[in-house]
């Protein structure tokens, strides 16, 4: 072969490689990714956010992470492009200066988003620039025990609509006081509840720090038919829980009590169910008043209304007659007692008072357990306090209040509270310091009449 024929095959030869090497260059070289896409990604990966501000994009290197990652999820080797990203990103509520790494794929000229990872997150900077949406306040709603309702049941879109009745919004130290009205419907009615929220902006999020929910008395019912089930009387209610003959249902005899007292009913409309809500008053002589919540309850299916098996619970006690002395082992001659119960404050169904026996006394507390049926109720006794290295005075540990004969039974005594241990009597109880119990029957008579005060307004708040 000449040499002038080698030199013509060593050119084209080269040549042919240098055309090859040229296209495998261009075909693996990779365009920059559109801010049109990276934008469009960015929102759609963000659900929340509405539009993006002050745009930068930068090439990023491949780490060793990433490049493992990238082998992990493709079955075959494939070219990626990473990225930074960062921006004023903004939602209804927040603006957010943010960065962000993302990794595209590049497969037959498109690229497509990986991976989206939050940078730096610690320099991100929060702003609010709205109040506190509908949908986030029925969010909370859905957290909370609201009334008779489930748990999340208030808050349910399909059930529950807002009235914004009054605002306070201060987007600089980030606070928004709502007044609000919720409306919670069903198929017969719709219950209206008025609520008080306070909300302050931490980091980048509206939090709910107060919240205030009007008691469940005081919610409105609004009926949306005239198909109503028979709301019974006041009479048929204290018929139902007083005639022994009624078993199911009997829980005071007349006998016992000076009077029994029944409330108009509040109206509940819970899910498919319509309550008439009773309050049942007993007051038992030397006790107090004795409150329970009466529940009539209906279930409403298909236009009728079926009626469900009525409940009884304890709603709360006002014991101020048992604010008395109690006395056993009276000496008609000396007109002296061995030993007394004397209780001074009443708070629900706790007790508290003295215990005195022998000449010694000591601090109690006693709880009621006040039961659904006027059966003999137990009252657990206690020291508030003793010494180290003291034995208690008080051996009682579980007495019963005998309702029917109106004394308090325990260690096979009766204490009853025929004989009012006067003052002196009381005061004639030393202790090892010598020193006399303070308590009067002026003390008594002013502590009723500040629990009977107390009673009274708050029966009156609740109206």
């Amino acid at each position: 072969m000449s040499k002038k024929k080698l030199l013509v095959i060593i050119t084209l030869i080269f040549a042919v490689f240098s055309i090859s090497f040229t296209v495998h260059h261009f075909k693996n070289k990779m365009p920059e990714i559109d801010n049109k896409k990276v934008k469009s990604d960015l929102k759609n990966t963000l659900s929340d956010v509405n539009s993006i501000e002050n745009f930068k994009k930068i090439n990023l290197e491949l780490t060793e992470r990433d490049k493992k990652m990238l082998a992990n999820k493709f079955t075959k080797k494939v070219q990626a492009k990473k990225i930074g990203v960062s921006g004023r990103f903004n939602t209804t509520e927040v603006e957010t200066n943010a960065r962000y790494t993302m990794i595209y794929s590049y497969v037959n000229d498109n690229f497509k988003l990986v991976e989206i990872k939050e940078h730096d997150i610690d320099k991100w900077e929060y702003k609010p620039i709205g109040h506190v949406r509908t949908q986030s306040i029925l969010r909370d709603l859905r957290k909370m025990k609201i009334g008779d309702f489930k748990k999340g049941y208030v808050g349910r879109e399909k059930f529950t609509t807002i009235k914004i009745v009054d605002r306070k919004t201060n987007l600089e130290i980030g606070k928004d006081d709502i007044d609000v009205e919720i409306t919670v419907k069903n198929n017969f009615a719709k219950t209206i509840i008025r609520a008080k929220l306070k909300y302050e902006f931490e980091k980048d999020n509206w939090i709910l720090k107060v919240k205030y929910i009007e008691d469940k008395d005081n919610f409105k019912v609004e009926f949306i038919t005239d198909n109503l089930p028979k709301q019974p009387t006041e009479q048929a209610i204290i018929d139902l829980l007083t005639d022994v003959k009624n078993q199911k249902t009997y829980m005071t005899n007349k006998k016992y009590t000076k009077k029994v007292y029944v409330s108009k009913p509040k109206i509940r409309a819970i899910d498919k169910t319509l309550i008439y809500d009773y309050l049942f008053v007993a007051t038992y002589p030397n006790v107090g008043d004795i409150e329970y919540r009466v529940g009539v309850p209906y279930e409403y299916s298909d236009g009728e209304w079926i009626k469900k098996p009525i409940t009884v619970a304890f709603n709360k006690a006002l014991l101020t007659d048992m604010i008395s002395k109690w006395g056993t082992g009276f000496n008609k001659d000396t007109k002296t007692v061995k030993e007394f119960l004397c209780f001074y404050k009443s708070e629900n169904n706790e007790l508290e008072g003295y215990y005195g026996l022998d000449g010694k006394k000591e601090l109690i507390k006693a709880v009621v357990n006040i039961d659904l049926k006027d059966n003999n109720w137990t009252i657990l006794v206690s020291p508030v306090a003793v010494e180290e290295g003291l034995q208690p005075i008080c051996k009682l540990k579980e007495v019963s209040l005998n309702l029917k004969d109106r004394v308090i039974v325990g260690d096979n005594k009766n204490f009853e509270p025929k004989h009012k241990v006067t003052e002196k009597e009381i005061s004639d109880f030393k202790n090892d310091e010598g020193e006399k119990l303070k308590f009067s029957e002026e003390q008594a008579e002013k502590e009723k009449d500040k629990n009977k005060e107390s009673t009274k307004n708050t029966e009156l708040s609740n109206e």
